[in-house]
């Protein structure tokens, strides 16, 4: 009896071994196409974090651009009003000067 089952094992037809390798095979292959999946989400996990990470650097960026800008304004801003006021206070002057040469009062023009 055991020499008979040996002879039906050996008798295996070969359309079964070569579904047996098939199988096998399409197993390595998804157990692949999983662990790439697995990379792929883990690596897109850490690109969301460092898309994060960007983002809150140029808004801090941008914050402290946006700062300086105004103060850059500011100070130019006063700057040009002070020479402006100086401006003025030269032709005040100069025309002060000038009625006194000529011997005009200078009881009309405000003191800056």
């Amino acid at each position: 009896m055991v020499h008979h089952r040996l002879n039906t094992l050996e008798d295996t037809p070969p359309r079964v071994n070569t579904l047996e390798n098939t199988v096998t095979q399409l197993r390595t292959q998804v157990e692949n196409i999983s662990q790439n999946i697995t990379d792929i989400k883990e690596s897109g996990d850490q690109l969301h974090k460092d898309v994060t990470g960007l983002r809150i650097e140029v808004r801090r960026l941008f914050t402290i651009g946006a700062t300086v800008a105004v103060i850059a304004s500011l100070i130019v801003g006063a700057a040009k009003l002070y020479e402006t006021t100086l401006s003025i206070q030269d032709k005040h002057q100069s025309a002060k000067e000038l009625r006194s040469e000529n011997g005009q009062s200078d009881s009309g023009i405000p003191e800056p």
